[in-house]
């Protein structure tokens, strides 16, 4: 089964990173949370057969986007000067979470049984979905040259993903 996540992970991260770079970070991300949650919540009562595959393949196709889609939505929202502090701060501020749920999931696996991971991991899912449904992303304004050939330039200033093209706005 758990080939079964990596393999669908593979397959899943182009496809919604070109989603998120099409439509938003947030249009990608909230959806992406919630349905790990429920699927999380779905692991205990799915049994061993095909329904616990189709469980697990779910999972795949977000388990791992979601940390690339996150970081770049961070590299989005932060400014070109500290993009790499902004991600070192992310990665600080996360290390207590990702240090102490192992050992809380297995205080709720001692004391309530297996079940209480996955309500865990669920209850974890679901208060990432609430943080992204209350977060403004927006991109950091800066220009970028889209093509040489078609001398066209973006403003990156519009929320989420959504670029203005001035065609008719050129610098040399």
């Amino acid at each position: 089964y758990l080939s079964l996540l990596y393999v669908l992970g593979i397959a899943s991260q182009p496809v919604m990173g070109l989603v998120s770079d099409r439509i938003g970070r947030k249009w990608v991300l909230v959806p992406s949370f919630g349905i790990m949650a429920a699927l999380y919540l779905a692991i205990p009562y799915s049994g061993s057969g095909l329904l616990l595959a189709v469980v697990i393949i779910g999972l795949g196709a977000f388990f791992y986007a979601i940390l690339n889609i996150t970081q770049t939505a961070i590299m989005d929202v932060a400014d070109d000067s500290v993009q790499a502090s902004t991600m070192s701060a992310m990665g600080f501020t996360s290390l207590p979470f990702v240090i102490g749920s192992p050992f809380l999931a297995g205080y709720l696996v001692d004391r309530y049984g297996i079940e209480a991971a996955f309500i865990y991991a669920a209850a974890a899912g679901a208060a990432a979905t609430l943080v992204m449904v209350c977060a403004t992303v927006t991109l950091a304004c800066r220009f970028n040259a889209l093509n040489a050939r078609t001398k066209r330039l973006l403003w990156c200033c519009a929320p989420e993903t959504q670029l203005v093209e001035l065609d008719w706005w050129y610098w040399g």
